[in-house]
């Protein structure tokens, strides 16, 4: 059963999720509300940018080697970029972040998707732009994983996008949901909104533009199911 902090957690971070926008650098409003991430052809900035001498696109997988290193002998963990890195209790990061208050929890979040965003950017290298949603997605969550933050699944429901995280650390779902959305924010340059279903085991978040965000969670308030509020944006209620 969740702790009352994991409890508190679960609140703080859903308080502020919905009205989260990020830098706003390539919003483009006439796009849907599903086309945020929906269209392979839109992926990155809404376009795709115009190439005038074809060649091989090169987009590497998502390779955990060395990810993480430990060094005993020194007393000391390092990322594959020689940047110093520590091994904490989930529970105990929680705490800190609910007792710093839902302002600097956010931002703590925020920063380290937008990091994470950096770093697979920097990974995908420079054919990035053209890179597929399901390669985004598998660096994405390989990303996701090295922090401990669960397992990241995509899903196509018609239009709609789901990402869902599976096996997080209890009261853990509103901090990888942060984390998520600065990373697309970061990667895409451009808005995203996330909607939470909670699951048995799982947490779904619906992929959205953040105006249709915000109306697809006055709905899941309302007690609508994800299929529901899927349906209701495909039927052009947003």
């Amino acid at each position: 059963m969740m702790g009352k902090t994991a409890r508190d957690l679960t609140v703080l971070w859903w308080s502020s999720l919905y009205c989260a926008r990020g830098i706003a650098l390539g919003s483009r409003p006439e796009l849907s509300a599903f086309s945020v991430l929906a269209d392979p052809k839109r992926f990155y900035h809404g376009e795709i940018a115009p190439s005038t001498q074809p060649r091989p696109i090169m987009i590497p997988r998502f390779d955990p080697t060395r990810a993480i290193i430990y060094d005993f002998a020194r007393g000391q963990l390092k990322d594959d970029e020689e940047r110093p890195r520590l091994n904490l209790p989930c529970d105990l990061l929680l705490r800190l972040c609910h007792d710093a208050g839902e302002e600097a929890a956010v931002n703590f979040a925020s920063e380290l998707g937008t990091e994470m965003g950096r770093r697979i950017l920097d990974k995908m290298g420079p054919d990035a732009e053209a890179a597929s949603l399901e390669q985004w997605v598998e660096h994405l969550g390989g990303q996701l994983a090295l922090l401990g933050l669960g397992n990241l699944a995509l899903e196509r429901w018609g239009k709609a996008l789901v990402l869902r995280v599976q096996e997080h650390p209890p009261g853990a779902a509103g901090l990888a949901a942060h984390v998520l959305m600065s990373a697309l924010q970061r990667g895409l340059s451009r808005d995203v909104g996330f909607v939470p279903f909670a699951e048995e085991t799982a947490t779904a978040f619906l992929v959205l533009s953040p105006d249709s965000a915000e109306k697809a969670q006055e709905w899941a308030l309302e007690g609508s199911t994800m299929s529901q509020v899927i349906e209701n944006l495909h039927q052009g209620a947003a």
